[in-house]
């Protein structure tokens, strides 16, 4: 009759990190990662970018694992991901670090506040220009080896309203945040004296045009005003016949908020 034959051959099953997710997102986001074709049981070390073992993992009899970590702080653009295996297998995927500024603090002020601002994920090593509404290049800054910067300027004279932070590198990855500015008295001069004394008071942050009247104490109206193109004002009033103590200086816009300060 006839005689059978078989012949035979071999697979290799090498492992895979088949999925990344999310596979772009900033500093501070949470990645998920999975992979196959490890040893059973396998202790595996997860490495990205610069930083040895962000996570661990072991896996399943069947060689799967799933595992999460935190993106640390590195440099702009796609960054690599190496799952390890105890046995020297190993695979990897890739995440992509984009641009961001977590910290904007405070994020509402007046003219004058002194405002923080913090990026990651920028390209390393290079200078940052920070925007503020209609003022370019408020501030200047530069990014350290990992894409990190921060930064503090001063809110300069501009009207009322929300304004756009941006801060760019040399590769524009551009970031924009707000930061609100409000109305404030920065100058009452002199801030102690008697009845029939001038007053002057200034401020800032108010609705550009917009009319404003002063309150003194009990007195409403002592004084009125309209703030210029850049929501400035500056006025006087004389103390009128009040019972002595502190008294609140309250200045009122018809569209602008009120602001307020004191003299005794």
């Amino acid at each position: 009759g006839m005689q059978s034959s078989s012949a035979e051959g071999t697979f290799f099953i090498q492992p895979s990190v088949y999925s990344v997710s999310p596979s772009t997102g900033t500093v501070g986001r949470q990645v998920e990662i999975r992979g196959t074709g490890y040893g059973s049981l396998d202790n595996i070390r997860v490495d990205f970018g610069s930083s040895v073992t962000i996570s661990v993992a072991v896996a399943t009899n069947v060689g799967w694992f799933k595992t999460f970590f935190t993106v640390d702080t590195q440099i702009f653009g796609s960054t690599t991901i190496m799952a390890v295996g105890a046995v020297a297998d190993k695979a990897q995927g890739t995440f992509f670090i984009t641009a961001n500024m977590p910290v904007v603090r405070p994020t509402t002020g007046s003219v004058g506040t002194v405002v923080t601002v913090e990026g990651t994920g920028y390209i390393g090593s290079t200078d940052i220009i920070i925007n503020f509404g209609d003022m370019d290049s408020i501030i200047a800054a530069e990014t350290d080896a990992r894409g990190y910067f921060v930064a503090a300027f001063t809110v300069n004279t501009q009207e009322y309203g929300t304004k756009t932070v941006a801060a760019y590198d040399t590769a524009n990855n551009w970031i924009e945040r707000t930061f609100l500015i409000i109305p404030g008295v920065y100058l009452v001069t002199p801030t102690i004296g008697t009845v029939g004394q001038t007053i002057t008071i200034k401020g800032a942050g108010f609705v550009r045009y917009d009319t404003l009247t002063v309150d003194f104490g009990d007195r409403q109206g002592i004084a009125s005003v309209v703030a210029d193109p850049r929501g400035v004002f500056e006025t006087g009033f004389v103390i009128d016949t009040q019972i002595v103590g502190k008294k609140m200086i309250t200045v009122n816009g018809t569209v602008s908020t009120k602001a307020t300060s004191s003299i005794t």
